[in-house]
């Protein structure tokens, strides 16, 4: 499986972090070691004895409302002919939280009777903000940048507008901080979630830490359940995941392969 800059042998560049530094880091966070001196030597941050500053800074909080909308829609269409009465999700590596908001708006819309979002970062500092649910509409590259059809009169339109999470919407997402590499939050019912995000954040991990946090996701996932991905990102290693495509997308459901058989 690929996964993005996945390399042990990289040689440091001149003016990096040492060795040890990053063999922590890429233990705390599964960081693939090339990501982490690319964005260390580029940043130009000073070394730390508690690694959560400097991992703040290396995390990358890109993220808006509906993020590659033909996935949305893909998963709209699906649950339309699937209509089921309840959805379990987990959006993992939520960011500021512009996704779990998302995906409360869609379910909210299509009536699913009972919901529940569990949204986790490894960045205190983005939970944070992600529990206010309050966003700004800017000129460009805003929270707002890029929303389908089914959701534009929801949300603002002009600049300088606010948008603010309502009560519907608050009562079914919970967010909490929790790092990847360990085991999935208690919270979560095991072999039971029906649907999970883990979008644009496996692109930044090794090899060996992305198969980890699949075997994670999978372990909370009932067989049949929908895992979202980055577009530039694949689960097409793991014997635990099948592709469904969609209309140039492609999401991944969970197979019924047990995590004792996954040999990936």
């Amino acid at each position: 499986m690929s996964t993005g800059p996945n390399s042990s042998q990289v040689p440091a560049p001149i003016g990096g972090p040492d060795a040890s530094l990053v063999r922590d880091i890429a233990a705390r966070t599964g960081f693939a070691p090339a990501f982490i001196w690319d964005k260390y030597a580029r940043l130009r941050v000073s070394p730390a004895s508690d690694l959560q500053p400097l991992i703040e800074q290396l995390l990358v909080q890109e993220t808006f409302f509906f993020r590659h909308t033909r996935q949305w829609q893909m998963l709209r269409d699906m649950l339309g002919n699937a209509q089921p009465a309840s959805v379990t999700a987990w959006c993992a590596g939520c960011a500021t939280g512009e996704e779990a908001w998302s995906l409360a708006y869609l379910l909210a819309d299509m009536r699913i009777a009972r919901a529940s979002i569990l949204a986790t970062d490894i960045s205190p500092v983005a939970v944070a903000t992600a529990r206010t649910g309050r966003y700004h509409r800017m000129a460009a590259m805003g929270s707002f940048r890029d929303l389908p059809a089914f959701a534009s009169a929801a949300f603002p339109t002009r600049q300088g507008e606010v948008w603010t999470a309502p009560a519907n919407l608050r009562a079914i997402v919970s967010f909490d901080v929790h790092n990847l590499m360990d085991n999935p939050p208690t919270e979560l019912p095991r072999q039971a979630v029906d649907l999970v995000f883990c979008r644009n954040t496996l692109i930044y991990f090794s090899q060996a830490a992305a198969a980890r946090v699949l075997r994670h996701l999978a372990g909370v996932m009932r067989p049949g359940g929908l895992l979202l991905l980055g577009t530039a990102e694949t689960a097409g290693g793991s014997p635990l995941f099948e592709p469904v495509h969609g209309d140039d997308t492609v999401l991944w459901r969970r197979t019924a392969t047990p995590l004792s058989d996954d040999v990936a």
